[in-house]
Parts: structure tokens; sequence; C-alpha cells
């Protein structure tokens, strides 16, 4: 079976751009951030996203 993956775009008023990717099958999702005036390019975690909206609700 394929795993599909889709990503959030959010992109701040310090130019940033943080990047969420989400395994709909899971709910793993990995956060990167980068920053193209600064060359900076990183990845700023992981979480279950699945266990957030349990707990919120």
């Amino acid at each position: 079976m394929k795993t599909i993956v889709s990503f959030l775009l959010f992109s701040s008023y310090t130019g940033a751009f943080v990047l969420f990717y989400v395994d709909k099958a899971s709910g793993t999702t990995k956060m990167e951030e980068k920053v193209p005036d600064l060359g900076i390019e990183e990845e700023t975690g992981t979480m279950n996203l699945f266990e957030y909206i349990e707990k919120k609700q």
C-alpha cells in the first residue's frame, strides 16, 4: 500500500517558511523550517498529529 503524504506551508513575516509534511495514514508529521535569505534549512521536529488532535478535543 502506498502512503500518501500532504504538506502545509506557512510563511511568517520574518521571511521563514515552515513546512509540515503529514503522513495521512499514521499521522506522523515532520516539520521543516527554511529561511531562503539566510540559506538556512533545518528539520525542526516530528510529532503525531492524530495524538495532538485527540488531546485537544
